[in-house]
């Protein structure tokens, strides 16, 4: 399936292919823990089930048009960067914010994603990739 989006006055057109790479289902209802990391201002988290089949870093918004889940986290002014794990995300967040108040509803919007069967990573197809794959 492809859809087209405009993303900072771009036109994308991106593939979402209903692979275990991309767009695993997973069950009904994810429960995801939190832990610390030796970084104060990084939290690991941790769903149980894997998520993606691979690793992917977005170190800023920008970085995140193939991720779904890490544009929807850096969607809130606070976050800093996020890591994409088999079965796990961290996300770093700016030092104006406490984990104390982030980490349990963040932890429910990491799941429901997750349960929602969106998918964590997307593979991008720019309009010139696709015109070289309609001449084949």
């Amino acid at each position: 399936m492809q859809i087209s989006q405009s993303y900072q006055g771009r036109q994308l057109k991106i593939d979402i292919r209903n692979t275990p790479a991309t767009n695993t289902r997973m069950n009904t209802t994810c429960k995801v823990t939190f832990e610390t990391t030796p970084n104060p201002s990084t939290m690991k988290f941790n769903f149980g089930q894997k998520i993606a089949d691979q690793s992917a870093d977005f170190p800023n918004v920008e970085s995140a048009e193939r991720s779904p889940l890490a544009a929807k986290v850096f969607g809130f002014p606070w976050t800093a960067s996020v890591f994409v794990g088999e079965d796990f995300v961290t996300i770093t967040k700016q030092d104006w914010v406490d984990w104390e108040v982030l980490a349990s509803p963040l932890a429910g919007l990491l799941g429901e994603h997750i349960e929602s069967g969106l998918p964590v990573l997307i593979d991008l197809v720019t309009a010139n990739d696709e015109s070289e794959n309609d001449s084949e």
